[in-house]
């Protein structure tokens, strides 16, 4: 499959999936109105990463809340970290 392919198809996969009660859990600290009341909630919850978030956030105060923008820095993520490897 084509690289441009993959993308595509992770991009269009986004918003059709359900999500997962961890991503519920990120998106209810993404959609903080500010930034010091998101990383209030990140400090309250054991294991979370504070740079997830703040990309999270932007992602949700740009798109909107929604399974798309909550999933959006992940992909990115992971879609980088294959060009990196390949």
């Amino acid at each position: 499959m084509p690289p441009a392919n993959a993308v595509f198809r992770i991009i269009w996969l986004l918003p059709k999936l359900p999500l997962w009660f961890d991503e519920i859990l990120d998106l209810i600290g993404a959609r903080s109105s500010d930034l010091p009341s998101m990383f209030r909630f990140v400090r309250q919850n054991a294991g979370s990463v504070p740079l997830a978030y703040v990309l999270q956030w932007a992602s949700v105060h740009t798109f909107g809340v929604s399974a798309f923008s909550g999933r959006l820095p992940s992909a990115v993520a992971s879609v980088a970290g294959c060009v990196g490897v390949f």
